[in-house]
């Protein structure tokens, strides 16, 4: 009797599974993600996993690929591309990604904080761990993290410290330094031949200019309004005056006060050309005065940030952190 339901449960055994040729064949339900041919069960029932020909799932805990003896994982290490979410195979890895998720592709660090990621709206991301740069990818172009722009580097609060808008604008948060510049456009008299150039105006002040022209009246007296701004950003106000076509006295009559200032000249109704400079004392400009001259740090001394200028090689060169390349 016992060999007998041995037999019987072998010939059942056999209408699912088969060996040939040194495999193994089992034949069962389709993986339809609730049941499968082969179905395995932890001990505390708690965790299973279905397979079929050609998939697998899990039915809690999600699916992992674990390697607990620190050896790797290899994933299409044949000739077979690697598909997430996608069946496309015309890239050895391709990552698709969905609606309902926020990334399609990200590499974290253990505390879940982003490295590099790829979100759903095709915005590319990249954290150094000091600055993000954002690029979006989107229509083939690359495009800055916000649609304010082409181009960005925010703190870790999310301002921009730079950004390049896609109208070819440049700004920049806070200070620059720079060993010159200039500004460069078509030669208004030969522009389809020809460049122009012209230097930026320096000062070792956070000065800023104003000009004109103006007639003084029958009395020699004559107001300059100038922005209302100018008292609450500027202080210690130089003057310049130059009185044009006919020999005459000018002087500031009274100097800037409520964002004016009077001339008078010697004569009546005297052309005047004025010039007022200020230096900045904006509550940005007071916390971020720019030095004059500053003593080079012990590593940097006997190094350049332009060698070539003083006929040194390129081994004695600093970058612009001050570091030596």
């Amino acid at each position: 009797m016992k060999s007998s339901i041995i037999f019987i449960l072998a010939l059942l055994s056999l209408t699912f599974l088969s060996a040939q040729s040194g495999t193994v064949e089992i034949d069962g339900d389709d993986n339809d993600g609730t049941t499968a041919a082969l179905q395995i069960r932890s001990a505390n029932n708690t965790q299973t996993m279905l397979l079929d020909g050609n998939e697998i799932d899990a039915l809690s805990q999600g699916l992992f690929l674990n390697n607990n003896v620190n050896l790797p994982i290899y994933l299409g290490r044949g000739r077979g591309p690697v598909t997430v979410n996608t069946v496309d195979t015309s890239a050895m890895l391709t990552i698709a990604a969905r609606k309902d998720k926020a990334y399609s592709f990200r590499i974290a660090d253990s505390s879940g904080r982003s490295y590099v990621s790829v979100d759903r709206n095709n915005n590319f991301s990249v954290n150094t761990g000091f600055f993000n740069v954002g690029f979006n990818m989107r229509a083939g172009a690359i495009a800055a993290t916000y649609n304010s722009g082409i181009f960005q580097v925010e703190d870790d609060a999310g301002a921009d410290l730079i950004e390049v808008r896609a109208d070819g604008d440049f700004s920049v948060l806070n200070n620059i330094s720079k060993g010159g510049g200039s500004f460069k456009i078509d030669h208004p008299l030969d522009p389809e031949n020809k460049y122009l150039y012209h230097s930026f105006v320096e000062s070792p002040d956070m000065m800023n200019v104003y000009n004109g022209n103006i007639t003084t009246d029958a009395s020699g007296m004559a107001v300059v309004t100038l922005p209302d701004y100018f008292e609450a950003l500027n202080r210690d106000f130089r003057y310049q005056l130059t009185v044009m076509g006919t020999f005459a006295q000018a002087i500031i009559k009274e100097k800037v006060n409520g964002n004016e200032f009077t001339i008078q000249t010697s004569e009546p109704n005297v052309e005047v050309s004025w010039q007022v400079t200020g230096i900045r004392h904006d509550p940005y400009a007071n916390m971020n005065r720019i030095p004059e001259s500053v003593e080079k740090a012990p590593n940097e001394k006997g190094f350049y940030l332009h060698p070539a200028a003083y006929d040194k090689p390129a081994s004695m060169q600093l970058d612009t952190d001050g570091k030596v390349e």
